[in-house]
């Protein structure tokens, strides 16, 4: 995915998985401070692990979250998940990087995809959608300092590696929105509880939310 700063349109990020089909070291967070012309690579780490999620704080184009996948592809399986995922933050544009999927509340133990969201209208709001052992949805109020599992259903997260996504409300803080494979799902009470939107059809991928009327919403 991109990222573009809405201070400066010059100055863009991207989250790489790039060859899928094996480990390489072209994996992780890209910056350009060019329009894309240029990039260099700002999060690394490992040659079987890329980043798969990364969103920005929209009051504060310097703090940046990434997701980081251990995952690729073979001919007859897929490799999903490994000591390379993890769950990173930046407060200065990406030149540093803490894990924060280390942090108390965050499950343990070997990590596959994970999504993450942050909240327009309190930024110290943050969620995480986790491929793990003891995964679900989790929410943090201090900005990933500490996490607490808000919901366990395995129905959310089925078929992690295809469906591991979670948006936001821009308004409020307590929607939140995780498209999977049957149904796009919304939850009024910060993830406690999530029912079922009706939508086109099944594989829902993507969400885009309109901050100016969050009524409006494009799905993938």
């Amino acid at each position: 995915g991109l990222v573009v700063d809405p201070k400066d349109p010059d100055v863009v990020y991207a989250a790489s998985m790039v060859h899928v089909f094996e480990s390489n070291a072209e994996r992780g967070v890209f910056k350009s401070l060019d329009g894309g012309r240029s990039w260099h690579k700002i999060l690394f780490v490992n040659a079987a692990t890329g980043a798969i999620d990364l969103v920005m704080d929209p009051s504060n184009s310097r703090v940046l979250y990434a997701a980081m996948w251990q995952a690729y592809r073979r001919p007859w399986k897929l490799d999903d998940g490994g000591p390379g995922s993890g769950l990173y933050k930046s407060v200065d544009g990406g030149s540093h990087w803490r894990a924060i999927s280390r942090n108390p509340g965050f499950p343990s133990g070997i990590l596959g995809r994970i999504g993450v969201s942050v909240a327009a209208s309190d930024p110290s709001v943050v969620y995480a959608i986790v491929q793990a052992r003891r995964g679900g949805v989790f929410r943090s109020d201090d900005g990933g300092a500490s996490w607490k599992r808000m919901n366990a259903d395995w129905e959310l997260r089925q078929r992690g590696f295809y469906f591991m996504t979670i948006y936001t409300d821009p308004r409020n803080p307590d929607t939140v929105y995780v498209p999977q494979g049957n149904a796009l799902e919304v939850s009024h009470d910060g993830g406690r509880s999530f029912l079922q939107l009706s939508t086109p059809g099944p594989d829902n991928h993507i969400l885009w939310i309109n901050p100016d009327d969050p009524q409006v919403l494009l799905e993938g």
